[in-house]
């Protein structure tokens, strides 16, 4: 293609980075990049080599003063490329920058880019902003990924027991379905707070949901048990399993 003397546009450009992404080549993806006339770089290139070129958070920082300089539109996907790569590299201060810059621009913010940023925050160790953002959120675009990351993050360190528990009140009411990983996950919150009180409220809750308990729950429960001090109930919960589930487990 070189060879032919073919012209380069926006698009032809976009579609060899990504390709070169999707192949894993990400040293050749980055090294077009850097070769791309500035008047063909649009937002899609940079969602493409943020998204797919696995650039360290130093030189995601410097693209990010090309983005502004050059004054390249940022949309949801290029935004929620930039808040991702903050907490998978665990920048909390970058977070925040791009966070607020976000904000800055009026950019409207739905469920998915929501649960970006959330989970960013998770990642980046600040349950405590990702919880008051949560808090912010608009009803109507909360949805069951959004509590499964606000409970993921909740169980990191000890704390955030009756957060937990706030969550789990505020699904019922959502009337949001309470699957048995969200009871490992409260399970899992209990342990960390070695919380037995607790952990016997939500087994009770279990136990009053009638939803089918798998081995996985059974495992968590009776490991809380264990973890809690209370050796009696966990003996009891290991002997109720049925011996084909502890067969295939």
């Amino acid at each position: 293609m070189i060879s032919s003397n073919q012209c380069f546009t926006t698009i032809l450009w976009n579609s060899l980075l990504q390709s070169y992404c999707k192949c894993g080549d990400t040293t050749t993806a980055l090294q077009l990049f850097q070769n791309i006339p500035q008047n063909l770089l649009n937002t899609r290139t940079f969602v493409i080599i943020v998204s797919g070129s696995n650039m360290n958070i130093k030189e995601v920082h410097e693209l990010f003063k090309k983005i502004k300089s050059l004054q390249i539109p940022i949309d949801e996907y290029l935004w929620s490329s930039l808040i991702s790569i903050c907490g998978t590299n665990n920048d909390l201060e970058f977070l925040k920058t791009i966070y607020q810059d976000m904000i800055s621009s009026d950019q409207y913010v739905s469920t998915q880019l929501w649960n970006t940023i959330l989970q960013a925050f998770c990642n980046c160790n600040d349950f405590k902003t990702s919880y008051l953002l949560f808090q912010n959120m608009p009803p109507i675009l909360i949805d069951t990924i959004t509590f499964g990351i606000l409970l993921m993050g909740s169980k990191k360190e000890p704390g955030n027991l009756e957060t937990a528990f706030e969550l789990l009140k505020q699904m019922k009411s959502m009337q949001i379905p309470i699957n048995d990983h969200f009871w490992v996950c409260l399970v899992s919150i209990c342990i960390t707070n070695n919380n037995l009180q607790s952990l016997k409220k939500i087994h009770k809750e279990i136990i009053e949901s009638k939803i089918m308990v798998t081995t996985m729950l059974s495992s968590a429960l009776i490991n809380g048990y264990s973890f809690c001090g209370d050796f009696e109930t966990a003996v009891q919960l290991f002997q109720s399993i049925p011996s084909e589930k502890m067969d295939s487990k």
